[in-house]
């Protein structure tokens, strides 16, 4: 199968996400022709920019839209994360993190273009492939097998696994946002043993990864590949915050149970992504946090 992605059209899923949103606003000023597939509504870079198309999977017709912006490219960032889950999100679950997926894939397929999907390492829990750690990880390794299925088919599939993503603007209920509204707030942070790994990744560094492997003309290969930036405890992280902002991030380690899955030890995934290093180590990007918050005086 022929990719061209000399001229990008490419198709973008999660952008009202963290990591989508980054990759939107990184596209948008690179200027390719873009069509947003979200559950939302349009992001404000969209609202701003006619030539930006967006469709909604609400609509019963949004994939005939999407194949008629005709594109030769896909970034699959779209993904639904919960750590736990109840039988209640098992259908959202599935229709986020299966079901629109495998309908992109079919039209990347039949349009001879290129596909770039985002894994996460929980799908190998202490270092061992197809080995999900939770429901969410499981629905993401059946995606990957029905991508697989595709490729097999001759899809050109471009896929990269991920640890932990963090930077500025992230709302999630993740580890760095938790800690900086501790340090904001001076509230005392309720947090596991801290004795747990995590491996984080600044946001910028991801974008420039996933859209290298979107518009590379001669992908590298294997096509299966690894972001890693290496491994602190959660207890390190919170150090390293605290030297940023000059004060201790106020934390009470032990008030919550760990989980009975957690990163031990390094979990050596491969291979890790030819001709791409991280550019921000953890000190500065944590400094670029707090520094777009307008928090680099620490009251």
């Amino acid at each position: 199968m022929a990719v061209h992605v000399t001229s990008p059209r490419i198709v973008l899923t999660g952008a009202s996400g963290f990591l989508g949103s980054h990759l939107h606003a990184a596209l948008f000023r690179r200027e390719v022709e873009l069509c947003l597939v979200t559950h939302q509504r349009a992001p404000s870079l969209a609202e701003a920019d006619s030539t930006t198309k967006v469709v909604s999977v609400m609509t019963p017709d949004w994939i005939d839209a999407v194949e008629a912006f005709a594109p030769n490219c896909f970034i699959h960032a779209a993904t639904r994360f919960q750590v736990t889950h109840d039988r209640s999100d098992i259908p959202l679950m599935v229709r986020s993190n299966i079901e629109m997926g495998t309908q992109l894939l079919e039209l990347a397929y039949h349009h001879d273009a290129r596909f770039v999907t985002i894994s996460t390492a929980w799908q190998q829990y202490e270092g061992f492939p197809r080995n999900p750690m939770n429901l969410y990880a499981a629905t993401k390794q059946a995606f990957d097998s029905v991508a697989d299925f595709y490729r097999g088919e001759g899809l050109d599939l471009q896929r990269l696994f991920l640890f932990d993503v963090y930077g500025p603007g992230d709302t999630r209920k993740k580890l760095v946002p938790l800690l900086v509204e501790s340090a904001r707030t001076g509230e005392p942070m309720h947090a596991t043993s801290g004795q747990q790994l995590i491996d984080l990744t600044y946001v910028d560094d991801v974008v420039d990864a996933v859209i290298g492997c979107a518009m590379n003309e001669s992908p590298a290969t294997p096509t299966d590949s690894v972001l890693k930036s290496g491994t602190r405890s959660v207890r390190q992280v919170a150090e390293i915050l605290g030297d940023v902002i000059g004060a201790p991030v106020p934390v009470i380690w032990g008030a919550i149970p760990d989980r009975s899955k957690e990163m031990r030890q390094d979990w050596c995934l491969e291979p890790v992504l030819l001709d791409w290093s991280p550019t921000v180590d953890l000190s500065e990007g944590l400094d670029r946090v707090w520094k777009s918050e307008g928090l680099r005086d620490h009251a």
